[in-house]
């Protein structure tokens, strides 16, 4: 069994198509980060960046550092009609000092809306660089 490495940020373009939305911000250690602002939305044929068919198993790293606790998806992969997520992470505030973190994987050929998962609370994390 050979493991594979799939990188989404190859969908950002540079230099942004829209810097009003996208920018760089420093990351950890000090490199170069990805910085987006509410309505940025980057937007690709899935089949550039996954397999036609999702592995089994897998695991999703992520760096972030939000600067708001509104609910918000860190990415979406979604059907064709954009109606339906079929791999994504979101966070949210749950009003209660922690975060929500979830994890939808829809199966579309078992599901027609949208699956959570795995869906956990963490410490709140506004504005600290979280893994």
């Amino acid at each position: 069994r050979t493991l594979e490495e799939i990188d989404i940020l190859q969908a950002i373009i540079v230099p942004f198509p829209d810097p009003s939305t996208q920018y760089f911000v420093t990351g950890f250690d000090g490199f170069p980060a990805f910085g987006f602002r509410a309505g940025a939305n980057i937007k690709h044929p899935y089949r550039l960046f996954l397999p036609d068919k999702f592995y089994r198993e897998f695991s999703i790293h992520v760096a972030l550092k939000p600067d708001q606790s509104d609910l918000m998806f860190l990415f979406a992969v979604v059907n064709p009609l954009e109606n339906l997520i079929q791999l994504g992470i979101s966070i949210g505030a749950d009003g209660g000092g922690n975060t929500n973190i979830s994890l939808y994987y829809t199966d579309v050929e078992k599901h027609m809306s949208s699956q959570v998962v795995a869906s956990f609370l963490v410490p709140e994390f506004t504005g600290k660089w979280t893994r």
